[in-house]
């Protein structure tokens, strides 16, 4: 919290970024003590929609080394996830500020097992609060 008002998190921005896509979306990750349990060990956020299921690992730009080694190629589990049909997203957020307003932008690294496409990156603007 900050001077009264509840900072959203990363999950929480990705959350509401899949809602407006059309998605139903929930945050998974759950505390244990002190600390944060992703689902799966990879997972922050689950979605479906329009005959997908995604997990999504949702952090900042400035944590991007610690989440480099979650791709099917570097994690067992997100290897399996993806092997079985399921969609894996890392969410990277960051923002740039202006007159005090902070404008939030997601760059999102898609992985997902099939033959037609291939694992997608891009960057995508948005106006999550």
């Amino acid at each position: 919290m900050y001077m009264g008002i509840i900072m959203p998190t990363t999950a929480a921005r990705s959350k509401d970024y899949k809602r407006k896509l059309g998605f139903r979306a929930e945050v998974v990750e759950h505390r244990r003590g002190r600390f944060r349990h992703d689902l799966f060990d990879f997972g922050d956020v689950m979605a479906f929609g329009n005959r997908k299921i995604i997990i999504i690992q949702a952090y900042l730009k400035s944590a991007m080394k610690l989440h480099q080694h979650l791709t099917p190629e570097g994690n067992s589990f997100v290897e399996e996830w993806v092997n079985n049909g399921g969609i894996f997203e890392h969410h990277i957020w960051s923002y740039t500020a202006k007159k005090g307003r902070k404008k939030w932008d997601v760059k999102r690294i898609i992985f997902m097992n099939c033959k037609d496409e291939r694992n997608i990156n891009e960057n995508v603007n948005v106006n999550v609060k």
